[in-house]
């Protein structure tokens, strides 16, 4: 009878917000926050259609209290069915959470919807929309062939698409890029529905292992935790780019099935768990940003040291059997690396080689404590970015929601009060040191050096002490006996969270207000009283609520990709593309069209250059001038100009290349995207005709 008057009362809000829409009321704002930014995520959601769900739910509920079966535990157990139908309902409806729905804002005026089914796009996720999901879609109408591991498409030159910025390819190396798969047997639409959410539930089931592991099979708690992790601010806003996700799976996923391993004798079973562990470390390396990379491999090393540790002397483990096993794992990845430097080695060596980001190296020292402490404020980050200068944006603010430092303080206090020595904590503690000093303190060159941190920053750091702390925390709270009384622990909470609360105040003066400040004391307090109290179940519901509520926020519902392909002007680059063969330019574009051509199949020099085409840059700088400006992995703007060429550096990945128009002969070009006449630049060496206009966007053919 409470779910009945759930749905009454949810129906009742769904009925207010949407009476605001029809009468404009869609921009009341405190402090910057937009209290009726759930007026704008609904407004794509009729009553009709809500009220169909939750009638389904509340039949499910109804079932399953007929059939006397306790909602948690069915959950629970049926966690990978209802993992299973999630992927297989998303991808059939072809929902993903990638804010492609962005392009609407550049593209010529239509009839087609973003496609967006609630919330709203991420600008700030540039590398999202703008390059990762165009180069995955470009794969796809490759002229010489789809998803090729060498496109013809990106750079309008040979490309590895596979080993940066990793693309769908038919290559047996795929096998370790699996979440690639629904692009390569279902297309790009299906496939971004499928790359979005098998990730997603991957991470969530794959914590709950891990999880179940380091608390010692606490259903409450590993589910507590894989929230932590799988909703996090942190990752919600990287959701899709630098595989942030997968070296969160392929990392736990190893340590899942080493833990597993350990405890069968089952030959079979030891074979599955070897294979995979093999899967992940290649799948891990192809992350290809060391940047995380390197300091989340010390955390599951350091994790796998404690599992090792723990399970060694309960092992089954024979010299005979597991040799094989061992060599199993070795012939695996050996016939991966060969595979993989015998495709991608130029590549590889043209990355290090290139200003940003292989040359790139930060000792250590760039940050300060008060990053630590940000995760407070991330509620607000879906919310608003209203004076968000000090934070930077809001993938840079984001955080593990993790309650840092209390899973240190807890397992500090823990080995105190058992006098035991837990390898795990002890090794997780003094990692979370030896990162703080990272962060606060630069490192002599030559350790930076060793151990590969000069790769990483203090912003990139503490994200992995988030983790750890997340890892500490679930190990140790439900194992520990606390006995005080009840106004002890709220007066503990209070304390712990005015700490947190300043620091994260201080952190980011100009983006918390008042008004903001109250309420994440408010929030954090609770969370901080029910980790005090050991309330495990309302733990559970705060968590369900604010972090995984907070985290849905963070990227749209989004339904197909029609915002691009029923575009006029996508379907006329992809009819020229097909009727004629030829090089492309983007010419005085909007920044976010720069990769559009691709994403048909038109073979365009200045899409995004994952690593840069220096052959084709000599040509135009024949005194290598600019060589520090286009040694990079770029965005790149192009302009038109009767003036030299000349080369502008724009930013960290990102320069403008003003071009000479007789030096548009020496790029090869055939096909123009532009936004202007560019006739007025035709002279005895070179015309332009248009072939097609669509609204205020040309495409001119050039001839010689």
């Amino acid at each position: 009878m409470s779910f009945v008057y759930l749905i009454g009362c949810c129906a009742l809000v769904s009925i207010s917000i949407e009476t605001l829409i029809i009468f404009g009321v869609t921009d009341i704002t405190i402090e910057g926050i937009d209290i009726s930014l759930f007026a704008k995520i609904l407004k794509n959601i009729s009553i009709t259609r809500f009220l169909i769900i939750m009638i389904i739910i509340l039949l499910l509920i109804i079932f399953i209290k007929k059939m006397e079966i306790p909602i948690f535990e069915w959950i629970f157990k049926s966690r990978y069915f209802i993992g299973f139908i999630a992927i297989v309902f998303c991808v059939a409806f072809e929902i993903s959470g990638s804010s492609i729905g962005c392009f609407d804002e550049y593209l010529p005026a239509d009839n087609t919807e973003s496609g967006v089914l609630w919330g709203h796009e991420r600008l700030v996720r540039q590398d999202e929309w703008q390059k990762n999901t165009p180069m995955a879609f470009s794969q796809e109408y490759n002229k010489t062939g789809k998803y090729p591991y060498y496109s013809d498409t990106i750079r309008g030159t040979k490309t590895d698409t596979f080993i940066v910025y990793g693309q769908p390819v038919w290559n047996l190396l795929v096998v370790f890029r699996p979440f690639h798969l629904g692009y390569l047997l279902l297309g790009s639409s299906r496939g971004l529905a499928f790359f979005w959410t098998s990730r997603l539930v991957a991470l969530f089931l794959v914590s709950i292992e891990l999880f179940m592991i380091l608390t010692n099979k606490n259903k409450e708690y590993s589910l507590i935790g894989s929230i932590l992790v799988s909703f996090s601010p942190v990752v919600q806003w990287w959701f899709a780019i630098n595989g942030f996700v997968e070296m969160l799976i392929f990392g736990q996923l190893a340590i899942v099935c080493l833990h597993k391993y350990m405890n069968t004798s089952s030959i079979m079973r030891k074979v599955l768990y070897i294979v995979t562990m093999a899967i992940c470390s290649g799948g891990y390396f192809l992350t290809f940003y060391p940047a995380w990379q390197v300091p989340f491999f010390f955390v599951f090393l350091v994790v796998t040291i404690g599992i090792i540790a723990e399970n060694y002397k309960a092992a089954k483990i024979t010299l005979r059997v597991d040799g094989a096993m061992l060599l199993i794992l070795i012939g695996i990845l050996a016939a991966f690396f060969s595979g993989l430097l015998y495709m991608s080695f130029d590549t590889i060596k043209a990355i290090m080689n290139t200003a940003y980001p292989g040359k790139r190296s930060i000792y250590g020292g760039d940050g300060n404590l008060l990053y630590l402490f940000r995760y407070f404020n991330n509620i607000f980050l879906p919310l608003t970015n209203h004076n968000i200068e000090p934070l930077y944006n809001e993938s840079e603010a984001a955080r593990f929601f993790d309650f840092f430092p209390l899973g240190i303080i807890f397992a500090i206090v823990f080995e105190v009060k058992t006098r035991k020595k837990d390898i795990l904590n002890i090794l997780l503690t003094c990692l979370t040191g030896v990162l703080v000093l990272y962060v606060l303190i630069p490192w002599p060159q030559m350790i930076a050096t060793i151990t590969l941190m000069k790769y990483s920053s203090a912003a990139r750091a503490v994200i992995v002490i988030g983790y750890i702390n997340i890892l500490l925390l679930m190990r140790n709270l439900p194992r520990l006996e606390i006995k005080r009384k009840e106004l002890h622990t709220v007066v503990i909470a209070l304390v712990t969270t005015v700490g947190i609360s300043s620091a994260a105040y201080h952190d980011a003066q100009g983006y918390v207000g008042g008004f903001m400040l109250v309420i994440m004391f408010v929030v954090g307090g609770l969370g901080c009283y029910l980790i005090m109290a050991k309330r495990g179940r309302a733990l559970l519901g705060y968590v369900v609520i604010v972090v995984m509520g907070t985290g849905l926020l963070v990227n749209p519902v989004q339904r197909g990709v029609d915002v691009i392909y029923n575009n006029p002007l996508t379907q006329a680059i992809y009819e020229t593309a097909q009727e004629h063969e030829g090089s492309w330019i983007t010419d005085n574009i909007p920044t976010p069209l720069f990769n559009l051509t691709i994403m048909v199949g038109a073979p365009t020099i200045n899409s995004i250059n994952i690593y840069p085409n220096l052959e084709l840059w000599y040509k135009i700088d024949k005194d290598r001038m600019y060589e520090d400006i286009y040694n990079r992995q770029a965005h790149i703007g192009l302009s038109i100009i009767e003036e030299d060429s000349r080369f502008e550096l724009m930013g960290g990945s990102s320069f403008m290349l003003y071009l000479n128009v007789d030096d548009v002969e020496i790029l090869g070009v055939k096909y123009i995207l532009s936004s202007r006449d560019l006739t007025v630049f035709n002279n005895y060496n070179i015309q332009f005709s248009c072939v097609k206009q669509i609204d205020d966007f040309f495409i001119f053919e050039a001839q010689y």
